[in-house]
């Protein structure tokens, strides 16, 4: 090769290395958890399944509510919250592209309240 056109050569392959590096085959889903009021909910269990495989990814949500499970393949999720004193939420068919940042916000509803006729039962 010659010695004037070694550099470029260099230069060109250096970048298109990087370049190969750079781009990514899995994607993100994040969001945040809050109750009926707006305010966040702390450490719900967010569980991500993936329809094609089942492989599941369980996180729980930080001090403000949020949560980040990250480097997941492309697909079709369900994305299930679930916490004590709350309904468990289940949100179906999220699809996910690669290379994705998918805002997935929950609220959670307050548990129900067992009917009168349930604790009339219990009360026997």
């Amino acid at each position: 090769m010659n010695r004037s056109r070694w550099p470029a050569t260099a230069c060109i392959l250096t970048l298109w290395t990087v370049s190969l590096f750079a781009q990514t085959t899995t994607g993100t889903i994040l969001g945040s958890v809050s109750d009926p009021s707006g305010a966040s909910v702390e450490k719900a269990k967010v569980t991500v399944r993936s329809r094609e495989t089942n492989a599941l990814r369980t996180v729980l949500t930080e001090k403000e509510g949020e949560y980040t499970v990250p480097l997941l393949p492309p697909g079709f999720y369900e994305v299930t919250v679930e916490m004590p004193g709350f309904r468990r939420s289940v949100q179906k068919d999220i699809k996910l592209d690669v290379d994705q940042i998918l805002r997935l916000d929950i609220d959670c509803s307050s548990a129900a309240r067992p009917s009168r006729w349930w604790l009339a039962r219990l009360r026997r």
